[in-house]
């Protein structure tokens, strides 16, 4: 079992990752964000994030940690 601090605390707590994207997907980012629908490519990455757990039904971080147990 996970011992997690305070959602709120959870939430506000960040790392910084580094990815690496194939050019297509960077030149749609390019569009989205170039049409107004997003300020920039961390935008983008979290919305789609929050979409791939949605779509798994992770309701919570503690569930997307325990969900592969």
């Amino acid at each position: 079992m996970h011992n997690y601090r305070g959602k709120k605390e959870l939430l506000n707590s960040k790392k910084r990752i580094s990815i690496v994207v194939a050019h297509p997907y960077l030149e749609g980012m390019e569009l989205l964000i170039k049409d107004g629908l997003y300020e920039n490519q961390a935008e983008i990455l979290k919305d789609a994030l929050r979409r791939l757990f949605n779509h798994y039904e992770i309701t919570s971080i503690s569930d997307a940690c325990t969900a592969k147990n």
